[in-house]
């Protein structure tokens, strides 16, 4: 619904049942370590192979799709891969307190019977498509194969793909290569007393052969630039809207991106850890990190090349803390604890959504200057969206996030000897700070009354009494 008026509908490829089999997933790992006077090395090598396969099905025909059968697809993937990893410590004054340390690890894509589903016709699948409400009813008449706006006729199936239900609309490239990371480490630990050591260090981690997606049906070349008014400040955005005779146009292939795509992580990190007499212990650290994209090179849909480097887009490193300690009270025999976690809020983005004829953003600025047809010279332009919906991003993804979580939990025990019997009772409570803080929103879409509404928050304060009884 759009200003509580009917707008547009999911369908779904009902009834279907499907089978992704796992054919094999094996590992093999072979490790040493070297230590030369005050050096360690550590090496190692893992061996993978994975397969997975669809398996031959049928499905009976439903509201939206005639009856279904398919083979065995085979290799869904079959990838065979290696994965080294190395490590080093260096003690680094030879006194056992100050150790170098640096690694640096590939890890290959962890997958199961992924991959096979999404290549699955049989499995599950949707589209959205426009919806007029004629008789107004608030029911999404019509069948497939019905004509659009003729009675009983309120869902416009014109803008289904044409293979919808009866193919996969995706396409798996048999040359995809497996994708993996690179993890990088380097750090330092030193013990500054008897009792606290030290740790910080810089993690970097690397993504490659990371994957793409290319509807082969389409180029760059059938959208066509619009202009439209961003309702924040009233900045002009170019979207694309997909010429009309291409929107059912969909067959999809999955591959390896260029290495023009990349992912990167990179944080820096400091913790502590203590034993201080009495038996107290403390331990926390810090980390601040920063995950940056870069996906600009999309090669069939201009609207996903909005903010598509993330290095140009002023994405913070974002910081958490964590502090945990405990202490035993020596007269009274009661163990107290706490833990103190601040997180950095959800990360959201702001975006606008245009749908069918009806433009969310008004452009209030741009105006039909020579128009004929029923148009009328200084009539305000609305475009027409060939798609059901297209979403705009009004600001980066990662520059907006929601409140930062600062959250305090506290915790006693004390036993009590009885006889044979030892009775523990526990007294805990959770979010001592009672927290408010939003953890989730209904919607990102600006102007809309679900817009960065809270969906869910922090847990309020909490008190529990428990005991344990051990014999």
């Amino acid at each position: 619904y759009r200003s509580g008026v009917p707008d547009s509908v999911v369908i779904r490829n009902t009834p279907f049942r499907y089978r992704d089999t796992m054919n094999y997933d094996l590992g093999l790992y072979v490790q040493d370590s070297w230590t030369y006077r005050r050096l360690t090395l550590n090496g190692g090598l893992r061996f993978e192979k994975l397969k997975a396969e669809n398996s031959a099905l049928d499905s009976p025909a439903g509201r939206f799709v005639p009856a279904r059968s398919f083979p065995q697809v085979p290799n869904l993937p079959n990838w065979t891969d290696i994965a080294p990893r190395f490590g080093a410590a260096y003690d680094l004054f030879g006194t056992g307190k100050t150790a170098l340390k640096f690694s640096l690890n590939r890890y290959n894509d962890a997958r199961t019977t992924g991959i096979a589903a999404q290549y699955n016709p049989l499995a599950q699948a949707t589209a959205r498509l426009t919806w007029k409400d004629l008789n107004g009813d608030d029911v999404a008449q019509g069948e497939l194969g019905c004509v659009y706006l003729a009675p009983n006729c309120e869902i416009n199936f014109g803008q289904l793909p044409a293979n919808f239900g009866t193919r996969s609309l995706r396409t798996y490239d048999p040359e995809t290569a497996r994708p993996y990371n690179v993890m990088a480490n380097i750090g330092v630990q030193h013990q500054v007393l008897r009792n606290l050591s030290v740790t910080a260090a810089v993690v970097d981690n690397r993504f490659y052969r990371l994957p793409i997606r290319d509807n082969i049906l389409r180029t760059r070349a059938d959208y066509t630039p619009v202009t439209i008014y961003s309702p924040i400040d009233g900045a002009p955005i170019t979207v694309y809207n997909l010429a009309p005779a291409k929107v059912t146009q969909v067959q999809e292939v999955d591959t390896t991106a260029t290495s023009a795509r990349k992912q990167v992580f990179r944080g820096y990190e400091f913790t502590m850890n203590s034993r201080l007499p009495g038996g107290a212990t403390i331990f926390g650290g810090t980390s601040i990190d920063r995950n940056l994209t870069v996906t600009c090179d999309e090669p069939d849909n201009p609207n996903l090349d909005r903010f598509c480097d993330q290095r140009e887009t002023a994405v913070p490193f974002r910081a958490q803390f964590k502090l945990a300690g405990s202490y035993p009270l020596p007269w009274f025999g009661i163990q107290i604890g706490g833990t103190f976690q601040s997180y950095p809020g959800a990360v959201i983005g702001t975006t606008t959504q245009l749908s069918g004829t009806t433009w969310l953003i008004t452009p209030t600025t741009r105006y039909a200057a020579n128009c004929t047809g029923g148009c009328t010279p200084g009539a305000l332009v609305f475009p027409t969206l060939s798609e059901a919906s297209l979403t705009v991003p009004l600001r980066p993804y990662g520059t907006e996030v929601l409140d930062r979580l600062n959250q305090l939990d506290l915790r006693g025990s004390k036993v009590f000897q009885l006889g044979r019997y030892k009775l523990e009772g526990q007294l805990e409570f959770f979010n001592v700070l009672n927290s408010d803080a939003s953890l989730a929103v209904r919607g990102t879409n600006y102007g809309t009354a679900a817009f960065q509404q809270v969906a869910t928050a922090v847990q309020g304060r909490i008190v529990r009494v428990g005991a344990q009884m051990k014999w």
